[in-house]
């Protein structure tokens, strides 16, 4: 899943406040799936049956299972033994607050037997959004049609019986019955179709490895379709399939730069990919095992859109991440989903640098993800990773899943080191392939390859479960405040939350000087686990320090004002790339957020923004940028951004007074120009138009600054 912006009640409570969860005393292992919609009707129906066969794992009168909006008559449920014995039922029961259907049995199931359930027939409506869905697309070739599914979190009890939650998985062999007119497609490759007496078809799939009810994918439709490449094939209306070529193309290396890096195999013998053209239905991918959804907009390739192309590309990336991490190995319940989206987010990036290497995506990351994630705690809430998802409640806040989980398991990466990050991966996937997890399951993991790893000593006398605890279960983020002393060179550290007070977190802190600054060591030099602490080793008085090389830990860093005039003092030198890129980013937005917390003065970061004159990288502008305005909008304190657009501002200044609506004071017209000074140099490097010459983000770089000037009224 993508950002899906749907609707989902996950999980109510019974009395006495405790989750609703489906008992866990059968265990599903295989469904016999199928289904027959019909476009025909005004409604847009259809029907199904399925067969369950399950384990009884303890001593039961009643089996329960969702159902939402499905039409099952007692007379059409059978149930029998494996070895044939036939157990009665005497009545069922729903309760739609709950979505469950339970079948009351007159004698209770024998603990460990296997059991098959047979629902001959259930009815229901085809719906327009999650669930089973139909979609009608008017085409510059005719109608497009489709019936389809998309199932995260709780849809696939909308179209069929089913235990639906994560750690329920089982396999399924899915059946689909359609008009010749049309084609169905589903996670497995088709096995035979069979012609049935009314002249429709009856198209059955092999069966799925073992999974989520929420990853099953089935569709029926008369779109358009590529020729295969290799294992990949794309399916879009006609409008849309002349531009999918470079995806498709691109799809074939994804795939297997994942295969190398994981050690694992992609399980499916193809990957199909399904263009939905309707933005209600799928905002903007779905990651089925072997039928990936995707929006319109997130797989046309548009070549001279460069955002555009930089959106396709790493939403394939973390579609395809997420057939590993959330469909191989599968979070228990969805108060754990941040262990498959963290992961997908980190790999999208990742996995599309390795495929476009001159398009610095994971120097973008820092920019899009890390500082984004930032922001977002500030204005969306601040939010443990682990979230108890409850009553009439969305997934947990998307920035969390998303930007604040795949920062932590960036840091992961260099405070581990790569290799060890890689190996400790491979071995996670591999021991709980096929299986449901909790976050001490891939802690434990982790720790096992730690322990055999020669560079076992980078987490100092600490457990990795203890560092991940309070990255996982604290909200927001620390600040690290530093404080030199210019006689012994002794460097104290602080930490603190600027959301919760006494939260404390494990942090990997790693430094560079200015005559030795060694960026490309990661690793952590220190933790700091108590509130503060001081660092005595390896120290001078000299120069400037920097804390969090190339920003790989998930904190802001504030420093005593004597270190600020010296890093400021490299910046606005000829020698200013002493300072890493990403640290150059970094501090422009530790700087203004600091400021506007009043912790330190505006002058310092509009200070430093000065040294941009010099700068022709795109990952300082794009975080000076970002940060100036956010600055703006958080200082001025309304909601809507226009308002923004009159606020006055003096570089010099500490004081900043909103001006009342077209009130161009001078200090307004000092600001103007101080922002064209900055920019000036760039602009004119860049020009206005796109040349034959420009690297990826040198069109990004220009697309951001005219963006970004007619917030403050430039031209």
């Amino acid at each position: 899943m993508f950002r899906l912006l749907v609707i989902i009640a996950i999980a109510t409570r019974m009395g006495g406040g405790e989750r609703f969860r489906l008992p866990k005393i059968i265990k599903p292992t295989r469904y016999y799936l199928t289904m027959d919609p019909n476009f025909s009707a005004a409604t847009h129906t259809f029907s199904g049956s399925v067969v369950i066969q399950f384990q009884a794992v303890s001593s039961t009168t009643t089996i329960t299972l969702h159902s939402k909006d499905l039409k099952i008559a007692t007379s059409a449920i059978n149930l029998v033994s494996a070895a044939g014995t036939p157990v009665r039922v005497s009545r069922t029961s729903s309760n739609t607050d709950l979505e469950t259907f339970t079948i009351h049995l007159r004698q209770p199931l024998a603990t460990s037997e296997q059991y098959n359930l047979t629902i001959s027939r259930f009815n229901g409506v085809l719906g327009t959004s999650d669930g089973f869905f139909f979609d009608r697309v008017p085409t510059t070739e005719g109608e497009s049609l489709m019936a389809g599914t998309h199932f995260q979190s709780k849809g696939a009890r909308k179209a069929f019986p089913c235990f639906d939650e994560p750690s329920f998985k089982a396999t399924f062999v899915v059946s689909i019955i359609r008009l010749p007119k049309f084609f169905s497609l589903a996670n497995q490759e088709l096995d035979y179709t069979e012609k049935l007496r009314d002249g429709r078809f009856k198209d059955v799939y092999k069966e799925t490895p073992q999974m989520s009810t929420y990853l099953v994918a089935f569709s029926v439709l008369n779109f358009k379709s590529t020729a295969a490449l290799e294992r990949h094939r794309v399916y879009a209306t006609p409008d849309v399939i002349n531009h999918v070529s470079v995806p498709l193309q691109l799809s074939v290396a994804m795939l297997k730069s994942l295969e190398q890096y994981t050690g694992i195999g992609y399980q499916l013998p193809k990957l199909d990919h399904l263009v939905v053209p309707n933005p209600f239905i799928i905002d903007n991918a779905m990651e089925n095992w072997g039928l990936i959804l995707y929006r319109e907009r997130n797989f046309k390739y548009t070549p001279t859109a460069v955002k555009d192309i930089k959106r396709v590309v790493t939403f394939m990336a973390h579609e395809f991440s997420h057939q590993w991490f959330g469909n191989l190995v599968t979070p228990e319940f969805w108060d754990y989903i941040w262990m498959s989206e963290s992961f997908a987010t980190y790999f999208q990036y990742y996995t599309a640098s390795q495929i476009q290497p001159t398009w610095r995506l994971m120097d973008q990351f820092n920019i899009d993800i890390l500082h984004q994630g930032f922001l977002d705690e500030e204005q969306k809430g601040a939010h443990p990773l682990t979230y108890e998802v409850q009553n009439d409640q969305r997934f947990p806040p998307f920035h969390v899943m998303y930007e604040k989980g795949a920062s932590i398991v960036r840091m992961m990466v260099h405070f581990l080191s790569h290799s060890v990050f890689q190996s400790a991966v491979r071995r996670f996937l591999s021991k709980w392939q096929f299986q449901n997890v909790i976050p001490s399951d891939l802690y434990e993991t982790f720790q096992e390859e730690i322990n055999s790893s020669v560079q076992k000593e980078f987490l100092g006398d600490l457990n990795f479960g203890d560092i991940m605890s309070g990255w996982e279960k604290n909200r927001g983020y620390p600040i690290v405040t530093v404080t030199r002393n210019y006689v012994t060179g002794f460097v104290t550290l602080k930490q603190h939350s600027p959301f919760e007070n006494g939260t404390l977190w494990s942090i990997p802190i790693n430094y560079a000087y200015s005559f030795q600054p060694n960026y490309e060591s990661t690793t952590a030099n220190f933790w700091l686990s108590k509130e503060h602490d001081i660092i005595y080793e390896n120290v001078t008085a000299e120069g400037w320090l920097l804390i969090n090389k190339q920003q790989t830990g998930r904190f802001r860093v504030n420093y005593d004002m004597e270190n600020w005039k010296r890093i400021m003092a490299v910046l606005q030198s000829d020698d200013y790339e002493r300072v890493h890129v990403l640290n150059r980013a970094q501090l422009i937005n530790d700087a203004f957020y600091l400021a506007s917390k009043k912790i330190i003065p505006v002058s310092l970061p509009l200070t430093m923004g000065e040294y941009l004159v010099r700068e022709r990288d795109y990952i300082p502008f794009a975080a000076f940028c970002n940060s100036l305005a956010n600055y703006v909008y958080t200082y001025n304190g309304n909601s809507d951004p226009d308002e923004t657009k009159f606020f006055l501002n003096h570089r010099f200044k500490d004081q900043v007074t909103p001006p009342k609506p077209n009130d161009y004071t001078q200090e307004y017209k000092i600001f103007r120009e101080y922002i064209r000074y900055i920019t000036a140099n760039i602009r004119a490097i860049l020009g206005s138009q796109e040349k034959p010459t420009d690297s990826f983000v040198d069109k990004l770089l220009r697309i951001d600054i005219d963006r970004f000037f007619p917030f403050f009224f430039l031209d």
